[in-house]
């Protein structure tokens, strides 16, 4: 499941911010077929694996949003646009909304030590467009994701697929060598780059998607492991930072960004 193997690496990469894995001159390496795309044991898989991962969440959103569209358009017929029962999953709104919201580390960025710090988002619709290169049409209604063969494939040879990932690299560029042996937002503020509390929100939402997904589908019977979003807010960080991640919800910036 995309959300498991995202959840591992977002988990990957906060536990080894002090590296330099993330270093800007391994993906350009890559993109100049050198490093990891001549010899796959040099550094620069994690770079390229993690735009991957994150490409094959807005492909499965886009699938997503394909199918609840074949829904609507069957429930418009049979009920003369009545629709409202087929709804886009309000926990993947949401995280794809942390993906794009500026202002949501605002006030926290005020109350602490940071002065034009590093951040990074993807707006709307490169999330759409992203999502729509990442996957093929194999049916009248069913689509699949990419594998990583053909996503590198294009990725280092199509300058013009590269172009949609940029806003993506711009999340895990540089995300690297902060201070070791210290709390998370003590290394972000040391760095002056909000990335890492960022990625913090955007796992601790995947993971409440998980829970809502085991939720409903019953799947711990088929042994799915579930990750308690809360355990991710019981390590040692702020009241203000897990105030702001766990009570973060679309209508308080609905009149920011329109669906």
């Amino acid at each position: 499941m995309v959300l498991y193997d995202l959840d591992d690496r977002l988990k990957r990469i906060l536990q080894n911010l002090h590296t330099d894995w993330l270093d800007s001159k391994y993906l350009n390496e890559i993109k100049t077929h050198k490093g990891f795309a001549e010899n796959p044991k040099s550094t620069g898989y994690l770079f390229i694996s993690t735009i991957y991962m994150i490409g094959c969440f807005f492909g499965v959103t886009a699938i997503i949003r394909k199918r609840v569209d074949v829904k609507r358009d069957s429930v418009e017929k049979r009920k003369h646009n009545k629709i409202g029962i087929f709804q886009f999953d309000q926990n993947i709104k949401i995280i794809s909304r942390l993906f794009q919201d500026t202002k949501l580390f605002e006030k926290y960025c005020r109350n602490k030590n940071f002065t034009n710090h590093k951040d990074a988002n993807i707006y709307k619709h490169f999330q759409h467009s992203i999502g729509e290169i990442m996957i093929e049409k194999i049916s009248e209604t069913n689509y699949r994701v990419k594998s990583f063969k053909e996503f590198y494939e294009s990725y280092i040879n199509e300058e013009s697929f590269r172009f949609w990932f940029i806003l993506i690299e711009e999340y895990f560029t540089n995300l690297c060598n902060f201070e070791i042996n210290k709390e998370i937002e003590k290394q972000a503020e040391l760095k002056n780059d909000i990335r890492p509390l960022r990625l913090k929100a955007i796992q601790y939402w995947c993971r409440r998607l998980m829970e809502k997904i085991l939720e409903e589908s019953n799947a711990i019977e088929l042994s799915f492991e579930n990750r308690k979003p809360d355990d991710l807010l019981n390590e040692k960080i702020s009241d203000e930072l897990k105030e702001l991640i766990s009570s973060y919800n679309l209508k308080v910036t609905s009149n920011i960004y329109q669906e």
